[in-house]
């Protein structure tokens, strides 16, 4: 049995170009809506997370800096300065405030006459300790209305992402 070359029955249809331009409005309305849930998502994680920076009396930007002073091990104050993207004398004055509060130390850089590493203090390595814990419940409070279900979902999602 031979196969007619040219089915009549099933003609390759032509998208007008009308159907092609409602077709990229609803994408773009969908892709908005996805950007907006994620900026709210995002909004929403940074404001619980501020909430338990002033709880231990720092700001985000002082954790961040923590953070990264913990990460690098002794980062020079360039290197900090980078970090942030801003200038030295201004990445000097937030590593002062830190270094008030007891959080880091300050020593002579070896290989620089001029410079100074920062290294984080006991007190900041316990704080990081404890506050792995604090993100993992600020993030646990977030998805908790989600089922497992939902949040295998939501895992696979952002994965492609990823």
């Amino acid at each position: 049995m031979k196969l007619a070359k040219n089915n009549k029955k099933n003609p390759k249809k032509e998208t007008s170009p009308k159907k092609v331009e409602k077709s990229v409005r609803i994408e773009k309305k969908e892709d908005a809506e996805i950007k907006d849930v994620f900026m709210k998502f995002h909004q929403k994680f940074i404001t619980c997370l501020r909430k338990e920076a002033d709880n231990l009396n720092f700001t985000i930007s002082q954790l961040d800096i923590l953070k990264f002073i913990v990460d690098k091990k002794s980062p020079t104050m360039k290197d900090i300065a980078s970090h942030l993207n801003i200038t030295a004398p201004s990445a000097t004055s937030m590593i002062e405030n830190l270094y008030d509060k007891k959080m880091v130390n300050r020593e002579n850089d070896p290989n620089d006459r001029r410079g100074v590493r920062i290294s984080p203090a006991q007190t900041t390595l316990k704080l990081f300790a404890s506050f792995k814990d604090i993100k993992a419940g600020v993030v646990d409070g977030l998805f908790l209305p989600l089922t497992a279900e939902d949040k295998k979902q939501l895992a696979l999602i952002l994965k492609k992402i990823i």
